[in-house]
């Protein structure tokens, strides 16, 4: 269980590190000074962490050593071992001989805690596993463009050398997730440029077609320009709100009439919350008294964007037929 949890303690230390820009800045740009930071935050969470290793604490000199060597990918000197079978039996039995050995000082109280002979190797090969798994393998996918290793190394060997940081920062993990927030929300915005970009032909026949049907009389366009209506049979019970849940009849078809969802042709209505469905159906089905069935003309914007969905194409223009069959309190 000891060397289970300090395993998920490491990780969860790291992955939150890596979930996320202050600070003074030495590097050439803002991922290289995140990459040196995140170097020397994760030497302080290693050496707050240390004496958690299991079979006497972690050796912090081999694990540089080790993580060096897996980051640079370089064969590890103990490339002959299997490394996570090797982990793995390490944890295992150092756990097992602490234990032991915890329960004998309770009877000797001149006995020593266990140290495993493995230890350095194990401290070795675990710095390794994190240099060559953890970082080498996402250096290319690493926000803001291929992780910059040598500013990795820079920040952990100069934390490990208690030299002063070339970059100080009030606090690491807010340095580095306001980083990653940042370069994220850029990676997606472009992401959605060029779906834009791409898919402009379709947007364009598409904002074509809602012109056009926003002329023919009995349409509605709603205020948004996303969302076009038009009733085919007015009920006269209550209107739900965005609260309710709903039970209703649907037949969905694309812009060329192809038929992508139907409950009609199931043959069983669907029941679900009005804030769990696309924009459209949220905001057209609170016109509807119960009894009605519309006709709903929706958009990209107010359906599923430019993302596939569930057999739905970027960019598609949804079409339903919609009967209201009762709110469910």
């Amino acid at each position: 269980m000891k060397s289970q949890l300090f395993l998920l303690s490491l990780v969860a230390v790291l992955m939150a590190s890596c979930s996320g820009m202050g600070g003074s800045a030495n590097y050439e740009t803002a991922k290289d000074s995140v990459c040196y930071v995140l170097g020397a935050n994760m030497g302080k969470q290693m050496s707050e962490t240390q004496d958690r290793f299991p079979g006497g604490g972690m050796n912090m000199d081999e694990f540089t050593a080790g993580f060096i060597a897996g980051i640079d990918s370089v064969d590890s000197k103990y490339k002959d071992l299997e490394t996570q079978t090797f982990l793995q039996g390490y944890f295992t039995n150092a756990q097992t001989k602490e234990q032991e050995q915890a329960a004998a000082m309770a009877q000797d109280s001149t006995l020593e805690a266990y140290q495993s002979p493995a230890k350095d190797t194990a401290s070795y090969v675990y710095g390794y596993l994190f240099g060559s798994d953890r970082f080498r393998s996402g250096a290319e996918q690493f926000p803001g463009g291929p992780m910059n290793i040598e500013a990795v190394k820079a920040g952990l060997k100069d934390f490990m050398a208690e030299k002063e940081l070339s970059i100080v920062v009030e606090d690491e993990e807010s340095f580095l997730n306001d980083y990653f927030q940042k370069a994220e929300e850029t990676a997606r915005a472009e992401a959605e440029a060029k779906a834009k970009a791409e898919l402009g032909p379709k947007l364009a026949e598409i904002d074509k077609f809602m012109e056009e049907n926003g002329s023919r009389p009995g349409v509605i366009t709603h205020e948004s320009g996303k969302f076009q209506y038009e009733v085919m049979k007015e009920g006269n019970g209550a209107k739900p709100v965005a609260t309710d849940q709903v039970k209703v009849h649907y037949h969905g078809t694309f812009l060329d009439g192809s038929v992508f969802d139907s409950s009609v042709e199931r043959g069983e209505p669907a029941t679900f919350g009005l804030n769990q469905v696309i924009q459209g159906w949220t905001e057209g089905l609170q016109l509807m008294p119960v009894g009605s069935k519309y006709k709903f003309y929706i958009h990209p914007e107010y359906a599923y964007g430019m993302q596939a969905n569930r057999g739905i194409p970027a960019a598609s223009l949804l079409i339903f037929e919609v009967e209201l069959l009762e709110i469910v309190k």
